[in-house]
């Protein structure tokens, strides 16, 4: 199913309930748990950083779609912001990368853009793949994008996702958490081992922001806020 989403996305259109249908779109189903966890809230709050695509991988189609969602779509590459702001209009799409600090970072693209990556390790594992260019991009913090950017009829984020190959935990770090505590986080983590979760660096960091680890799946981690 994956393999074709986009030709799915016409055959979806009469169902009225996608997720409990088997319709995903995420890469390992991490929206059909994020439905489950927050189908009865209509009308929510997301921020996709690492977005990528509107459907493909898409951490919160499924809530755009089928609850009314909205939210700020972030990615470093211009393709992926141009495929938001068609499929997305009225949501907020930018081209800029995400870390810890303001000013540029080195990124890579890729053919697949899902693996663009301005992380070395990532960028090892990709080496195979078609490279397109390297290029100097603006960084900034997350604090910064969701204090310039979230609409001020909105009190809180209700999901957080992040996936920027390798560098999530500096994207993680970058926000201002006295003032902003999204009610679930879908973070990518690589280095997660259920078996000793307490091991992993991102597990620590939102453990000590008073999150607690609610799924994972394969890279995938769902954080919600005690």
């Amino acid at each position: 199913m994956r393999s074709d989403k986009r030709g799915l996305r016409g055959a979806i259109e009469s169902i009225p309930d996608a997720a409990p249908a088997g319709v995903y779109f995420s890469q390992f189903g991490e929206d059909v748990v994020l439905w489950h966890y927050l189908q009865h809230v209509k009308g929510g709050f997301y921020v996709d950083v690492g977005a990528h695509d509107p459907y493909r991988f898409s951490n919160t189609y499924l809530l755009y779609k089928y609850r009314g969602w909205s939210g700020i779509n972030i990615d470093l590459d211009e393709r992926s912001v141009r495929a938001f702001a068609g499929s997305r209009p009225t949501d907020t799409n930018l081209q800029i990368g995400v870390s810890d600090y303001v000013g540029a970072l080195s990124a890579t693209r890729f053919a697949d853009g899902a693996i663009n990556s301005a992380d070395s390790q990532m960028l090892a594992r990709h080496g195979k793949q078609k490279v397109l260019g390297v290029s100097e991009i603006a960084v900034t913090t997350l604090a910064a994008v969701l204090g310039t950017h979230i609409p001020p009829d909105r009190q809180c984020v209700d999901l957080l996702s992040i996936d920027v190959e390798g560098l999530d935990l500096a994207v993680l770090s970058g926000n201002d958490w006295a003032r902003f505590r999204p009610r679930y986080i879908a973070v990518e983590d690589h280095k997660m081992n259920l078996a000793k979760a307490e091991q992993s660096e991102i597990f620590q960091f939102l453990d000590a922001k008073g999150y607690r680890l609610k799924s994972h799946l394969v890279v995938t981690s769902i954080y919600l806020l005690r």
